[in-house]
This record gives C-alpha cells, sequence and structure tokens, in this order.
C-alpha cells in the first residue's frame, strides 16, 4: 500500500477540492443570510406577528 502524500501548500491541492470548498461555502453563507433575513422579511412584508415567529422559530429549532 502506498503512504499517503503529505501536501506542502493550500496551492497543490486539486482544482476539484477548491471548487467544493468554494460551493460549501457558499451554501452555508446563503443559509446564514437566509435565516438572519427571513424574520425581517416575514415582519415587513406578509404582517406575520412576532408572536408568530416566535412560536415558529422554536418549533423548528424544536424539529
Amino acid at each position: 500500500m502506498e503512504p499517503l502524500r503529505k501536501i506542502e501548500s493550500a496551492s497543490s491541492l486539486p482544482r476539484d477540492i477548491w471548487i467544493i470548498g468554494f460551493v460549501s461555502f457558499l451554501i452555508n453563507f446563503s443559509s446564514i443570510i437566509i435565516f438572519t433575513l427571513s424574520p425581517s422579511y416575514l415582519v415587513s412584508v406578509l404582517g406575520v406577528t412576532t408572536f408568530s415567529i416566535g412560536i415558529l422559530q422554536g418549533t423548528v429549532d424544536f424539529i
């Protein structure tokens, strides 16, 4: 069995690894933005009460 190669620098990583890392970063970033802005959208655009948002977020955290 061949021993694992040691990577000297980040630039020597394959291009596919960089793409997977970048896409993973974008997915994580977008979910954080959506989760942060959704209460503002629900209140200002849809007219949902803050009590309903609390119930909704409590349910989501429970699940």
